[in-house]
């Protein structure tokens, strides 16, 4: 992970920066697992990636390496494709780990900050923006968050995110209801 000073003020050269990196790993074979993911991560992916990356298949990472997902069905046939590992997932969404101020031990375990919320935030049943699925509002979500940093480019910690998505309660209850049906009907 990048680090930097608890204090440190972020500015836009630091966001072009997170974006090139994030643009070049895209660009990699590996871009097509974020592609895959959806949600936020997909759409970051959509910025430096047409959706035709998908068709292209597993990419060497899975066939030659073997990282990524692997499913075995009952027959004992085994599929396997693409999935970001939890570094892959920082660099996209722009996570900075800084000092905690404590004790030298613990340099990396300070606040971390990022330019977009980590998948567990955006999935989780608290965010009032995520329908399950990419919708306008997302979009319009999306489209005010990358003006907020043309203002202020600074990152923010989870705790920020999670006050930040949480504003749509209706959202919420309606994707957890869904949830409860969908595992009672299974």
């Amino acid at each position: 992970l990048p680090f930097r000073t608890p204090r440190y003020r972020f500015t836009l050269h630091d966001y072009g920066a997170y974006v090139e990196r994030r643009a070049a790993f895209l660009s990699s074979p590996r871009g097509r697992s974020a592609l895959l993911k959806g949600g936020l991560i997909g759409c970051l992916a959509r910025e430096h990636l047409s959706l035709d990356g998908v068709l292209r298949g597993p990419s060497s990472a899975v066939t030659n390496h073997h990282i990524g997902i692997r499913y075995t069905y009952v027959s004992g046939m085994e599929f396997c494709d693409d999935a970001l590992t939890e570094d892959e997932i920082h660099l996209i969404c722009g996570v900075y780990s800084s000092y905690s101020g404590k004790s030298y031990s613990d340099i990396f375990s300070g606040p971390i900050r990022s330019w977009w919320p980590l998948p567990d935030q955006w999935e989780s049943h608290s965010n009032g923006i995520n329908w399950g699925y990419w919708t306008p509002w997302d979009e319009h979500w999306y489209t005010k968050r990358l003006s907020a940093i043309a203002r202020n480019p600074q990152p923010l910690k989870s705790t920020e995110w999670r006050n930040k998505l949480r504003s749509c309660s209706y959202a919420r209850n309606y994707v957890q209801m869904v949830e409860d049906a969908s595992r009672e009907y299974i």
